[in-house]
């Protein structure tokens, strides 16, 4: 039997196939996945702005998800050159509530990126319907996955332009 030393691992009861866990959750389970969430009104034409500083040590491999409930654009920035505020510093969350382990990472909330250069992903436009707003509880959403380079710094905004919510939320983990 060519593959008879897989017949020890656990094996799904149904099919009898190997269940394979994604890579977030195992690095939940070791204690390498963190998370930052923004929410607020923004009224039309401001931004919101997101300073990430990955530290010397480790990448982040960061899952953006932003939605609004009005017509936005989100942009995200590597090395941006421009920056205006630097934010606060905001509480990062380690997503295995035991684990005594913190990121290498810094995010501050309230940065300002005014006649911004650097290397751009995007923009994602984030369309409404016709009305500019889309309907009571629904939101639109843009989603990206970027590998985020140790020693370097990552702008991310999002403007708004319609009065709305505006949400980004960060989940990464770190190698």
């Amino acid at each position: 039997m060519p593959f008879g030393h897989v017949t020890s691992r656990p094996r799904d009861s149904l099919t009898s196939a190997i269940p394979i866990t994604e890579i977030l959750h195992t690095k939940i389970h070791d204690g390498d996945a963190y998370s930052y969430s923004y929410f607020k009104g923004e009224t039309s034409g401001n931004s919101v702005g997101l300073l990430i500083c990955v530290g010397a040590n480790k990448q982040l491999h960061m899952e953006l998800v932003a939605s609004s409930g009005v017509t936005s654009q989100l942009f995200i920035l590597e090395t941006p050159t421009s920056i205006g505020n630097r934010g606060t510093s905001v509480r990062i969350r380690n997503r295995r509530r035991a684990s005594p382990k913190t990121t290498d990472a810094v995010v501050r909330y309230g940065a300002s990126f005014g006649g911004v250069t650097g290397v751009s992903f995007g923009p994602y436009y984030l369309p409404a319907d016709a009305s500019k707003k889309v309907g009571v509880g629904a939101t639109i959403s843009e989603h990206d996955e970027i590998i985020m380079s140790t020693s370097t710094s990552y702008g991310i905004y999002m403007t708004n332009h319609n009065d709305g919510v505006a949400n980004i939320h960060l989940i990464w983990y770190e190698e």
